[in-house]
């Protein structure tokens, strides 16, 4: 009987360390959300240079939940509206409109590929064309103008 009571405390001390590990991993996964569930939304993502807030900003992305994806410029001439983008379009070249994250390490934004180094909820810092570092910087309150 001794065997047997020391077998079931055995037992319960085990299935309880899993339970506790189990657990454990649960609540870290949990916490950390993915890269394409913090990009996707209506906000826009300001360009920035990895030490500017607005310094050089002459441009964003807006990352929609359905896949499309946009080329912004700030026009600072009328001084009056300084929180307004206006969407990018030439007709000499055709860029695809879309993005896509491969796991949190790459994000494909109108067919450039950015090394994804680090990224928050309002942040993500890249790698891009020429190895240059910037940030996007998630920005709620810019206006769509047209």
């Amino acid at each position: 009987m001794e065997c047997f009571i020391s077998y079931i405390i055995d037992f319960m001390n085990r299935f309880f360390q899993v339970l506790g590990i189990f657990f454990l991993f649960s609540c870290k996964s949990a916490s950390k959300a993915s890269l394409n569930d913090v990009i996707k939304s209506d906000c826009f993502w300001d360009r920035t240079g990895d030490n500017q807030v607005i310094g050089g900003l002459n441009s964003c992305y807006r990352f929609l939940p359905d896949g499309d994806c946009f080329f912004y410029y700030y026009s600072f001439k009328n001084k009056r509206i300084t929180g307004a983008a206006y969407r990018y379009e030439t007709d000499d070249v055709i860029v695809p409109t879309r993005w896509s994250v491969q796991g949190d390490t790459l994000l494909i934004a109108r067919a450039v590929h950015y090394k994804v180094l680090a990224f928050t909820q309002n942040s993500i810092t890249v790698v891009g064309f020429n190895n240059d570092t910037m940030v996007f910087r998630k920005n709620c309150s810019t206006i769509l103008r047209k």
